[in-house]
């Protein structure tokens, strides 16, 4: 399975499409944004609202969400204005001299803040943004949109994306010694634990499995705290309560791989 991070919708927040907006406007007549005026500019850039952050580096999979079509500003001759030698269609029912792309920078850096006021992504490259697994601590987010015809424009109703982890485990390969008192335990890969801004600090700690490989009587037992992102505490005692060394192993499932 996998742990649904964060859905990012921009059509849902109220206003929609907060973000910053480049030579694109929000038309709340059609519910989408679109460029302000193709006949002028042909291109525009919408930047979201917030950046993603994820608290340390991971390995995320990202998937987009984008809803789109073209539209003919007007359908008359003379709302026309390119030489007709260049209309891709000259009955004006299909606008397909336009486009759309979804794009991403990320970095392996605390961003400095948590929109796009305020992160400092100017020395970061944006690149496609294809559904795939990406690497990174902060991820910044905006849409490029153009038309090759001043007559045709493009609506976008719906912008977004989808973040989740994979579930995945660790666990020791060999025996390990609890030493007669509290063991500490370090993951090889930190696991995705949850942040104050996504699911909840500490909300998804791993699941921690012991097993004791020997010399286990009547009355021992363990107890397992101070589990994180990082690692957990493993604590033998005997039926009176007094510290006691014994050889186990331990799986920990979660979801996130950090480096």
């Amino acid at each position: 399975g996998a742990l649904l991070v964060q859905t990012r919708r921009e059509e849902n927040d109220s206003p929609k499409f907060q973000g910053n907006k480049t030579n694109i406007v929000r038309d709340d007549t059609i519910n989408s944004l679109k460029l302000t005026n193709p006949a002028t500019n042909a291109s525009g850039e919408y930047e979201f609202k917030d950046i993603l952050d994820l608290g340390g580096v991971f390995s995320l999979d990202l998937k987009r969400h984008l809803l789109t079509e073209g539209f003919y500003v007007g359908t008359l001759f003379d709302s026309r204005t390119a030489l007709i030698d260049s209309w891709s269609d000259f009955d004006g029912a299909e606008a397909t001299d336009v486009n759309a792309e979804l794009l991403v920078a990320v970095t392996k850096d605390a961003p400095a803040g948590t929109n796009y006021a305020d992160s400092d992504f100017s020395n970061k490259t944006f690149n496609t943004f294809v559904n795939g697994i990406f690497e990174g601590r902060g991820f910044k987010f905006k849409l490029k949109i153009s038309t090759n015809d001043p007559a045709q424009n493009i609506k976008v109703s719906e912008l977004g994306y989808t973040a989740t982890f994979q579930r995945r485990q660790e666990q020791s390969s060999t025996a390990i010694a609890s030493g007669g008192g509290v063991k500490n335990i370090a993951f090889d890969k930190p696991f995705f634990t949850g942040t104050s801004a996504l699911l909840g600090a500490n909300s998804n700690l791993p699941s921690i499995g012991i097993t004791a490989l020997d010399n286990i009587t009547s009355g021992d037992y363990f107890q397992v705290t101070n589990i994180s992102a990082t690692g957990f505490s493993v604590h033998f005692k005997d039926s009176s309560n007094a510290s006691i060394n014994r050889n186990f192993n331990f799986v920990a499932v979660g979801f996130g791989k950090g480096v």
